[in-house]
């Protein structure tokens, strides 16, 4: 098995066997917990990422507390129904990084593994922005998003170590955007998750990139498209798309 494995809280018999699935595609352990003795089991093994469904009756609380405290867990993430806000905000409050909707979270599951696999970042992050990114860069911010995605996708396919998922988290943000333009609700809630999951690692910049920054835009853009709905997306506001920040 790769990576450092994962714990999942997730009793939901749909989403518990899509995530095992999906972990099994990567060759990523998954632990189950049920009970404290069994969490503080998994806990033991390293694990680089929980998942949660919010609507588990088991302590996730205290236990995303204690994994966030004692620093054993890099990353957690939760998902929840639409109109569970309470539980979302209670969730973030306890330490988790990154909260879904059901929908959604289905969607960035194979990204969630990939993080899975290469959760640690190398001092590539410090190099400067090859010349295909830069240029990739200058496409999106030009919103050009059909063609950022094509320059984007050479500069990723020829970058063999975990940097190479800055590029892939931002040409999903613009194919979301593309999708946006096109109309396409489903699709571009898909990309936008999808980028978000693999920019959430880079933060706060790299290869001078302000993440953060386009992180946050995505964010908030992903979080418009779900308020307008399949019917609304056509008076999206175009001055919401994000423009990416590089520091020379």
């Amino acid at each position: 098995m790769n990576g450092g494995g994962i714990i999942e809280i997730v009793p939901n018999l749909f989403f518990g066997v899509k995530v095992r699935h999906a972990a099994n595609v990567k060759g990523v352990s998954v632990w189950s917990p049920r009970d404290d003795g069994g969490f503080q089991e998994a806990l033991a093994k390293n694990p680089v990422m929980m998942i949660v469904d919010l609507a588990s009756s088991f302590p996730w609380i205290p236990w995303v507390g204690e994994a966030k405290r004692r620093m054993l867990v890099l990353k957690v993430v939760a998902f929840a129904g639409h109109a569970e806000v309470e539980k979302k905000r209670h969730a973030l409050e306890a330490g988790v990084d990154q909260c879904f909707v059901r929908a959604e979270f289905e969607a960035i599951l194979p990204y969630l593994m990939d993080w899975a696999v290469s959760p640690h970042l190398e001092d590539s992050c410090r190099e400067s922005l090859p010349p295909g990114a830069v240029k990739g860069v200058e496409l999106f911010n030009q919103r050009d998003f059909f063609e950022q995605h094509e320059v984007l996708e050479l500069t990723w396919k020829a970058e063999h170590r975990p940097v190479r998922d800055l590029y892939q988290g931002i040409l999903l943000v613009g194919v979301g955007c593309y999708q946006i333009q096109r109309g396409n609700y489903e699709g571009a809630l898909k990309q936008l998750a999808g980028g978000c999951a693999y920019l959430e690692p880079f933060q706060p910049s790299c290869q001078g990139v302000d993440v953060e920054r386009l992180l946050t835009e995505a964010k908030n853009i992903l979080e418009e498209v779900n308020r307008l709905g399949p019917e609304g997306l056509a008076v999206f506001d175009p001055a919401r798309f994000p423009k990416i920040a590089v520091k020379a």
